[in-house]
């Protein structure tokens, strides 16, 4: 039997974590609009995210071959993605969504 390691507390961390998205945003509808709170939550965590990256990695850099393939990736895999998600979400049980 193996023991234990960091990595397998990250990933009991991730879906805790992750397993109350649902009932916190659903909490956060009660308070905000729904388009309002996911918009301050994924510019909160881009600027966060982008921050680390510079820090890490020294900078953002896209070639510019790629920037057109960046853009759409981003709205359909965040913006068309996170829309479907806050709105079935403020329609129904968290639980239905999760």
């Amino acid at each position: 039997m193996r023991r234990p390691d960091s990595a397998d507390g990250m990933l009991v961390a991730a879906n805790v974590i992750w397993s109350l998205n649902y009932a916190t945003t659903k909490y956060a509808f009660e308070r905000w609009s729904p388009i309002a709170f996911s918009g301050l939550r994924f510019a909160t965590a881009g600027i966060a995210l982008a921050l680390f990256v510079r820090w890490r990695e020294g900078g953002l850099g896209v070639d510019r071959s790629d920037v057109r393939l960046v853009v759409l990736c981003g709205i359909v895999g965040i913006f068309l993605n996170q829309l479907t998600f806050t709105y079935a979400v403020d329609y129904t049980a968290a639980a239905n969504v999760a």
